[in-house]
């Protein structure tokens, strides 16, 4: 649209949603024996490469361990893992997400529960097909022996409507009928492309010529270059992914070659079944034997092989002394005020578990403060403290030490401590005073945090039109301070609090309290008069009082005597 001179066009908000993703999880083999390793490998999907997925581990004593792995270009990862325990595992496998996408936890598998099976003609209504039930791993599988007499495009779903803890889930899968062509009279060939060709007769006994094409596919592994130390016992793995570019199934076998002496390397899979336009995988793990190779780079050819027709990929495999150690440090604040508290997180690559050395120097290198401690089994670390240093330039030195296995590795990082600020109030018992009357101030001082500071000396100032009062205070443990000022002219003032500043805190004021010191109030003559008039008051009172019981008695002496005179004149 458009919008008129001197007018402003709507502002209009979008918000992208991330995406949803899910993880994969499965071990093979499902059982193994004391001292056997099994594969725990999985996707994320859609495909994020080189995102960190966490692999938690529940040993059958309920404790667990925890490891990371990162994925490949194509969202695979894989570890292996050692039980040292007899009894049933349980592993689980999540990710953080990122900016674009969504985090995913991978589900357990569940046993015993109902799983329907649903197919359709693409695009139409469902139809129910076979309701089957998990095995303890989670398991189940169906052979579809009668498939649709019509050719097409079909869909194969299978759902799970969910139970009290988990919601449900459904998966669908494409596949395609064929219809069998019945076969004319005379002999004929169906020629599609040399040299792969197979003959089958009809029941009349005609001959029918299938020509299949060439197989095509492409190999890819990750990662492409490798290193393993000089011990005994190392290990790598290298995932090795088939892509099938062929419109029908077809089986590979592959093979390694170029194998240094005193290294071990084993295939999990040997041969890899592929559905046309599908891809598979499988896992290279590449250990150190007894006595290991010279230091040096080795080729490794991981060649796969069908009807004659063979694909390779070679891995760089790089036998060093140790492997190098990379530190990496999460964004630390560069700038920090005095007091606060500095973090620092980070890993090291690979991850395993290592002693880290964090030094705090001057610019001359000259150490002030240290801290050593663990990383994790993902090989993650964190570091707090409370930075107590006077405002100055500092160097954050960060140190992994070397192993048997790894080299150490260190990185520094640059850091400017600068003064603290502060925020100081303060507040009055009373705004209006009479000139006999102490006035009560008090307040705390606080950084900009709400850290409470303690024995911080501040000024208070009082202005009036007479002059300015100087008044010092210093806080207490809980940060407050309090003064008293008695005998100040009468007048209107201005209270404020201060600091000046020091090599540790920035100044500060304090908002301005606002007092008036009165004169007494002048007393009126009512109120010189009003004990007086009271004591009068009560004197007359009683003096009436007096002549009331006065006169009462008078009647009563009266009326006595007029009763002793009418006895005696009746007589």
């Amino acid at each position: 649209g458009t919008v008129s001179s001197g007018a402003s066009s709507m502002q209009i908000d979008v918000t992208i949603p991330r995406v949803s993703t899910s993880i994969s999880c499965s071990v093979s083999p499902s059982t193994v024996t004391i001292g056997g390793s099994v594969i725990v490998s999985g996707v994320v999907s859609p495909a994020v490469g080189g995102v960190m997925v966490i692999l938690t581990y529940t040993k059958p004593d309920a404790s667990s361990s925890t490891r990371i792995v990162a994925t490949s270009q194509n969202g695979a990862y894989s570890d292996i893992y050692t039980p040292d325990q007899l009894g049933s595992y349980s592993v689980i496998a999540s990710w953080s997400g990122d900016d674009n996408c969504k985090e995913a936890t991978s589900s357990p598998p569940l046993p015993h529960v109902k799983v329907m099976l649903s197919y359709r003609v693409k695009g139409s209504s469902w139809m129910p097909l076979r309701n089957l039930t998990t095995n303890p791993e989670g398991q189940f599988n169906y052979v579809w022996v009668n498939t649709p007499s019509s050719g097409g495009e079909y869909e194969l779903m299978a759902s799970w409507l969910g139970d009290d803890y988990y919601d449900g889930s459904s998966c669908t899968v494409l596949f395609i009928v064929t219809e069998i062509i019945n076969p004319p009279a005379s002999d004929f060939s169906i020629i599609i492309e040399e040299p792969y060709s197979t003959s089958v007769s009809d029941e009349q006994g005609k001959n029918v010529t299938v020509t299949l094409p060439a197989p095509n596919f492409t190999i890819a592994v990750d990662p492409k270059i490798v290193r393993l130390p000089r011990v005994s016992g190392y290990n790598t793995i290298v995932t090795i992914r088939i892509s099938s570019l062929s419109n029908y199934t077809i089986e590979l076998l592959l093979q390694i070659n170029g194998i240094p002496e005193a290294i071990k390397a084993r295939l999990y899979s040997e041969a890899l079944r592929i559905q046309s336009f599908d891809f598979n995988s499988t896992i290279l793990v590449i250990s150190t034997g007894e006595s290991p190779p010279e230091e040096g780079n080795y080729s490794i050819v991981i060649a796969c092989s069908c009807m004659n027709f063979t694909a390779s990929e070679s891995v760089t495999l790089n036998i060093v002394d140790r492997i190098p150690t990379v530190i990496r440090v999460n964004a630390a604040p560069a700038s920090i005020q005095y007091g606060d508290v500095l973090s620092i997180k980070g890993m090291v690559w690979p991850p395993h578990q290592a002693n880290i050395l964090v030094s705090i120097m001057l610019k001359n290198e000259t150490e002030i403060d240290a801290a050593e401690f663990s990383t994790d089994e993902r090989g993650e670390f964190s570091f707090s403290t409370r930075i107590m240093l006077a405002p100055d330039e500092y160097i954050i030195k960060v140190l992994c030490k070397g192993d048997a296995f790894h080299f150490g590795s260190v990185i520094n990082l640059a850091l400017r401590v600068v003064r603290a600020s502060v925020i100081i109030t303060l507040i009055s018992n009373n705004t209006k005073v009479s000139l006999d009357e102490p006035v009560f101030f008090s307040g705390i001082v606080t950084t900009a945090k709400g850290e409470l500071i303690q024995n911080m000396n501040l000024t208070i100032l009082i202005s009036g039109e007479t002059g300015t009062i100087i008044v010092p205070a210093k806080t207490n443990e809980n940060g407050i301070y309090t003064a008293v000022i008695s005998k100040l002219s009468t007048g209107k003032y201005d209270v404020v609090s201060l600091i000046d500043g020091n090599n540790y805190y920035e100044p500060a004021r304090s908002i301005p309290v606002k007092i008036e010191v009165l004169h007494p109030v002048s007393r009126t003559l009512n109120d010189i008069l009003y004990p007086f008039v009271s004591m009068a008051l009560i004197i007359l009172a009683l003096i009436t009082s007096i002549r009331v019981i006065v006169s009462t008695m008078y009647e009563i002496k009266e009326e006595r005597n007029y009763r002793a005179n009418r006895k005696r004149y009746k007589k």
